[in-house]
């Protein structure tokens, strides 16, 4: 199984932790994952995936164009697109705080 994620600037919640954690062991047949290499939950997400899945080398990253601290909201839709293509099932964990 291929997966992707997304998630915030600001990173992961202690509940999302539990829940992407509990996600990733209980899905032992995920071969391959893909994030948009971001600061924040995109890099907490690599670390997870590099800790409890053995797929060290399947982990591939989707920079975003621009490097800018905040992208704009078409940015990153066109970021999530480009994800969408490679995977199977995306992990889209976001804020609801504003």
């Amino acid at each position: 199984m291929i997966i992707g994620f997304t998630g915030t600037q600001n990173g992961l919640t202690c509940l999302q932790k539990v829940l992407l954690r509990r996600i990733l062991f209980n899905f032992p047949s995920i071969t391959a994952v893909h994030h948009g290499d971001c600061v924040g939950a995109d890099t907490e997400f690599d670390k997870m995936c590099c800790d409890i899945l053995d797929i060290t080398a399947n982990i591939v990253i989707h920079p975003p164009a621009k490097r800018d601290l905040y992208l704009n909201q078409k940015s990153i839709l066109t970021a999530i697109r480009k994800l969408l293509i490679h995977v199977i099932h995306l992990l889209l964990l976001q804020s609801l705080c504003s």
